[in-house]
C-alpha cells in the first residue's frame, strides 16, 4: 500500500443512525462526472462532505453498469459505476482509487476471452494522505454514479471482456460483481 492508504483511519464502528442532509459541497465538481443521473441516483456533488477523515462504507454496494449496447474500440469506452447504500445509516467512503476522482491508478481488471488479463496504461498519482475534503457521506437507502472512460486506462481490442472494480485499498469500498462487456 501507499503511504496515503497506509495511513488512512478505518472506523470499525456503524455510522449514527441518523440521516444527513445532502448538501453541495464547498469544493469543486469532480471530473468525469455524469451529466445526467438515472433512476433517483446522485451525483457526488449533491453528497455531503464528511466531517472527519474516517471511512465507514461498511454496507456499501459498489456497481459497474453495463453498456446498453457494444463499445467501440476506438471510441471514449464510456461506462457507469454506481456506489449503493441500502443501510438505514449514512456512510462514508474516500473518493481516492474510485471512479469518483478519475481513473488515477490501476482501479480495475479487465480480462479478456481468453483469461488475460490487460495491463494498466493510465497515470499512477502520488498524492498526500487525504484530507476531509476527500470523505463523502453517502445518504442512507441512497446511490451515486459517476461516468468514466476506459481509454483513458487500458487499451482493449475488440472481442469480449470481463469488467470488475477492484475495491479495497484506502476507499474503503468493496470490489463489485464482474459484468461483460463486448467491444467492437
Amino acid at each position: 500500500l501507499c503511504g496515503a492508504c497506509a495511513s488512512a483511519p478505518k472506523n470499525k464502528t456503524p455510522a449514527p443512525a441518523t440521516p444527513t442532509k445532502a448538501s453541495k459541497p464547498t469544493k469543486a465538481p469532480k471530473e468525469n462526472m455524469s451529466k445526467s443521473i438515472s433512476d433517483g441516483a446522485l451525483p457526488l456533488k449533491k453528497l455531503q462532505q464528511a466531517k472527519a477523515t474516517t471511512i465507514d462504507a461498511a454496507g456499501l454496494v459498489a456497481v459497474l453498469i453495463p453498456p446498453k449496447a457494444p463499445l467501440k474500440a476506438d471510441g471514449k469506452l464510456e461506462l457507469t459505476f454506481e456506489l449503493q447504500n441500502p443501510s438505514d445509516a449514512p456512510r462514508t467512503f474516500c473518493d481516492y482509487h474510485t471512479p469518483f476522482e478519475g481513473i488515477r491508478n490501476n482501479l480495475f481488471e479487465l480480462v479478456d476471452e481468453k483469461g488475460k488479463k490487460l495491463a494498466y496504461q493510465g497515470m499512477m498519482a502520488k498524492r498526500a494522505a487525504p484530507t476531509v475534503e476527500n470523505f463523502w457521506v453517502v445518504p442512507p437507502k441512497s446511490r451515486v454514479q459517476v461516468s468514466f472512460s476506459l481509454a483513458k486506462a487500458y487499451a482493449p481490442k475488440a472481442g469480449s471482456y470481463t469488467l470488475r472494480f477492484a475495491g479495497n485499498g484506502i476507499s474503503g469500498l468493496p470490489a463489485s460483481k464482474a459484468i461483460e462487456l463486448v467491444i467492437q
